[in-house]
């Protein structure tokens, strides 16, 4: 009998558990449902991009869930969890961010937010081992070359 009081927990407990976590939604999601998100916590994960524009007690960080990037107010210290932040030779940090989303944020000039509540790095970030083509940059080089001789050309034209 006390087993089956501990099972009807378990099953209500995992229950509820599941039911009461929000599920991610996209950017797409919010964008084209944006009155139907505005004023109500969401839940929205993705790779933290460009950087950690520090305002005094709080930050800005961009969250691209692959499809669109998304504006995120953070506090400092959620600020400092942040290690990575994608860019051209990294894949940022995967967070996840609960937080009220406003679809015209006055606080913030009336763009389209996400207050962050809590934020979770899902994933570290890690360098991507991207590097510069060397046969581009050499094109690159030659092609700033003839550009250079016509506009000297160009000059010596003139006089």
């Amino acid at each position: 009998m006390r087993y089956l009081g501990v099972l009807v927990f378990a099953i209500a407990f995992f229950a509820l558990r599941s039911t009461c976590l929000a599920q991610p939604v996209s950017s797409g999601q919010l964008i084209s449902g944006a009155k139907n998100y505005d004023g109500k916590s969401v839940t929205y994960s993705g790779e933290a991009i460009g950087d950690v524009m520090v305002r005094g007690d709080h930050a800005w960080i961009n969250v691209n869930d692959g499809a669109n990037a998304i504006g995120v107010w953070i506090t400092r210290d959620m600020a400092k969890e942040i290690l990575t932040v994608g860019d051209y030779k990294h894949s940022g940090d995967m967070v996840e961010v609960v937080g009220m989303f406003n679809r015209v944020c006055v606080e913030h000039g009336g763009d389209l937010d996400i207050h962050a509540q809590t934020l979770h790095i899902v994933s570290a970030g890690s360098p991507n081992g991207r590097s510069i083509d060397k046969s581009k940059k050499d094109w690159a080089i030659k092609l700033l070359g003839v550009v250079a001789l016509i506009w000297i050309l160009s000059l010596l034209k003139i006089r």
